[in-house]
């Protein structure tokens, strides 16, 4: 997410000395996971002074478009594979940006 495209997060008090981050615009939802990932986030909200959300949500910010890159590239190879998508030979391309195959053998 760029800079430019951050939503607005109020940050409020909830009366039990801890804070609660409000993004406008924002939508909830339930995840259930492993004991050991909610004690790691658990941990790491109490060592900020930050809320479990906050800490989930930064982990999905920062890891959402490796995700969504994964998943282009194998609907890409399986388009691929499936004879869906048009490849090239190798060769043509080699030949196309100026790389003799004799060049990269002799490198070997």
């Amino acid at each position: 997410m760029h800079q430019n495209d951050m939503p607005l997060v109020h940050t409020v008090h909830n009366g039990h000395n801890r804070r609660m981050s409000i993004v406008e615009g924002s939508k909830s939802m339930g995840v259930r996971m492993p004991q050991a990932t909610w004690d790691r986030i658990s941990a790491l909200a109490s060592a900020t002074r930050r809320s479990r959300s906050d800490i989930v949500r930064e982990a999905v910010d920062a890891e959402i478009d490796r995700l969504e890159w994964t998943y282009r590239v194998a609907d890409l190879a399986r388009a691929v594979r499936a004879g869906e998508e048009p490849t090239r030979p190798l060769a043509e391309l080699m030949a196309e940006v100026g790389i003799d195959q004799g060049e990269l053998d002799n490198d070997a």
